[in-house]
């Protein structure tokens, strides 16, 4: 028994070796009344000139928030002709014309009913504007016929869409399959057109990747990408997973990620349901993140995680 858990202690060292335990500090809180069930945040431009979206876990709904650099003013921002169907995520990203948009996937199914989800391409609002434009709504299918749960959607520098699904009710913790949606196939999208295909990229196993943890840490949230896609970012309900290759190398099934040298694992200040994650633009080497709201006494922090 005790040659049994020495093998085991070192083994666990050896695992556990190449984990990040993040420095955390709080930058501010979101306010109460109008972002109570935050699912989704990004960031424009960089330093104190940058700003920051959010999206709430919205059904039904028409609108994002902005705040400025360091959280101490929030401003709702409506979108011109929208109607959210179970919106969950967004990302700064390419958009056709523009040099960047803001890009909100409408893409939550907890029920694995839908039949199709959406995109919507939004204009930046200008300093100061309550109500922005549509450029573009985009609807799409899984290339497997499937309905799936997702809170999770991240750009590449290309302007590929990377999907990262959840288990919808019913369905095993564990893994989580990655689908991309390629940038000319969204270039080339017209109105009333057939819905765009989400191709399969691959499956991440974080039950293997994380063997010892509990479901929590499986249970994928949010996600982010560097502005050179250099690393990316899944955030879990307990901890967080830096990435350091393609995405796309998921397409290789022989392909295992190792651990120190292909990701590793964020160690976390728990917030109540963290569901919102975005790394900050110009090489800090940290990453914001925040949660949603489950108690009303409660603020809804928002902290900052360094990984060196």
């Amino acid at each position: 028994m005790i040659f049994f858990s020495t093998i085991l202690i070192l083994w666990s060292t050896v695992l556990f070796a190449e984990d990040c335990r993040s420095s955390i500090s709080e930058l501010g809180v979101l306010p109460k009344k109008v972002l109570k069930e935050v699912s989704g945040m990004d960031m424009l431009g960089e330093g104190k000139n940058a700003h920051w979206y959010f999206i709430n876990d919205t059904q039904y709904g028409d609108s994002f928030y902005r705040s400025n650099y360091n959280y101490s003013r929030f401003d709702k921002v409506s979108i011109k002709g929208v109607l959210f169907e179970d919106v969950e995520d967004l990302s700064v990203g390419k958009c056709f014309e523009q040099t960047s948009c803001l890009i909100i996937g409408d893409i939550g199914d907890n029920d694995l009913a839908r039949k199709r989800y959406q995109l919507y391409y939004v204009n930046h609002p200008s300093a100061g504007a309550l109500e922005t434009g549509l450029i573009k709504a985009i609807h799409f299918k899984y290339a497997d016929k499937k309905s799936h749960n997702a809170e999770t959607l991240f750009t590449t520098p290309s302007g590929d869409i990377i999907i990262a699904t959840k288990p919808g009710h019913g369905e095993k913790a564990g893994k989580t399959n990655l689908y991309h949606i390629p940038y000319k196939a969204l270039l080339e999208y017209k109105a009333k057109s057939e819905p765009l295909i989400a191709l399969y990229l691959g499956t991440l196993d974080l039950s293997s990747l994380r063997p010892f943890s509990k479901n929590k840490h499986h249970i994928i949230t949010a996600g982010d990408m560097s502005a050179d896609g250099q690393k990316w970012l899944l955030l879990s309900k307990g901890s967080a997973y830096e990435f350091f290759f393609s995405p796309f190398q998921l397409k290789n099934p022989n392909f295992k990620p190792r651990a120190g040298i292909d990701f590793r694992y964020i160690r976390l200040q728990k917030l109540q349901q963290q569901e919102a994650i975005a790394l900050v633009n110009g090489g800090e080497m940290s990453f914001h993140y925040t949660t949603e709201r489950k108690n009303k006494k409660e603020n809804q922090p928002i902290l900052r995680g360094f990984c060196p």
